[in-house]
Order: C-alpha cells, then structure tokens, then sequence
C-alpha cells in the first residue's frame, strides 16, 4: 500500500498543479493549521465555535478538526481551554481574584475556571496562589508539572 502511494506520489509531482492547494489541498494543510492557532491565540478569552475557524480557512467545521487534531494533537477547544488555563495561571500569580481571572481568561464563571485548572494542572486555583505565594518567597519561580488537558 504505502509503495502505491509513495508511486503516485512522485509520478505527480512533476505536473504543474502539484503546488496548488485549491487541487491538492494537503500542501496547505500546515498553514491553515498556523493560521487557526494564530487565531487562537489572539482571541482565546472569546466563545469561537468550529464554523467560524473553518470558515476563516476555508473549509467545513469538521474538515478543520480533522487537520487540527492531526496537526496540534488536540481539538481546538482542548487547544483554546489550554490557552486560557495557561493565561489563567500568569494572572493568578499576579494576584487577581479568581473570579475576575476566570472573567478576563473566557471562562463562564469561577467553578468553570475552577474545574479545568484542577484537570489541567491538579490543583484548584486557589491551591496554586497559595503555592505561588509561598514558592515566590522562597526561590521566585514555582515548579509546576508540565501542563496537559486531555478530554
């Protein structure tokens, strides 16, 4: 199978349509994914769904996951929650109340910040600005397990 394909592959990439994404879409598959993450990141704290980011690249809501998830690993909500718990974190060590936190960051409301932070990083966000208090007095960086939301 992957001797066809590898056939197929280069009996076609001498054709000058090769390059063109409109014809052979996977080409662009890696920039539409840098575009949507670009997006993204940008406006993580809004309510975006899956056919406004398809429709800002192109294609259907449910080609986009499938490119996405290939690409980054996650969906783009897995993506989007990671990006506010992380925004979340920098915000709590700047000493914010949580509850305004969880406004600025997108969340719907303090339990909602509450519950993904806990699956994220395994503690609640009060739990992490006691810890970041306490660990800011003693070396001014606090050691934090690698970050991972997985549904």
């Amino acid at each position: 199978m992957h001797a066809n394909v590898r056939r197929i592959n280069q009996a076609v990439e001498g054709y000058p349509w090769w390059g063109d994404p409109q014809i052979f879409p996977t080409h662009a598959k890696h920039a539409s994914v840098r575009q949507v993450r670009a997006y993204l990141d940008a406006n993580y704290a809004e309510p975006i769904s899956l056919s406004q980011l398809g429709d800002l690249i192109h294609v259907s809501p449910f080609c986009l996951l499938r490119l996405f998830r290939a690409e980054v690993g996650l969906s783009p909500l897995h993506y989007q929650t990671q990006l506010r718990v992380a925004s979340a974190r920098q915000l709590l060590q700047s000493g914010l109340p949580v509850a305004q936190v969880a406004a600025e960051t997108g969340f719907v409301d303090q339990p909602h910040l509450t519950h993904h932070f806990k699956r994220c990083l395994g503690l609640t966000p009060g739990q992490y600005r006691r810890l970041s208090e306490i660990s800011s007095g003693l070396s001014g960086s606090m050691p934090m397990r690698r970050m991972t939301c997985l549904p």
